[in-house]
């Protein structure tokens, strides 16, 4: 079976010209093992892409940084004081009564 394959490729290859229209032909004729060639195909590209994001980060070991980390009070006050302000805000919001534009 597969020499007869290898034969039509050849067949179908050796003409050029007459080759792209038979291409279509060739690929209806060997339609199960062209679809076993695409899946074997998705199964290396998957094993790769599954190999590269998935085994090679948990196999990897993690470079810890050398500074530890430090809270800085400034920051937090800052972030403290813009609640306070857009609490403020809200509550002075809601004590306003709008006209009604109905």
């Amino acid at each position: 079976m597969v020499n007869i394959i290898v034969e039509d490729f050849k067949k179908t290859v050796s003409k050029y010209s007459s080759g792209i229209k038979k291409a279509p032909w060739f690929l209806g004729r060997h339609v199960f093992v062209m679809v076993l060639l695409l899946i074997l195909l998705e199964l290396a590209v998957v094993t790769a892409l599954f190999y590269q994001y998935v085994f090679l980060p948990r196999t990897g070991f993690v470079e810890a940084d050398e500074a530890p980390a430090v809270f800085k009070e400034k920051n937090y006050q800052s972030v403290l004081k813009e609640w306070s302000r857009r609490q403020e805000t809200i509550e002075t919001s809601a004590k306003e009564t709008y006209n009604n534009p109905f």
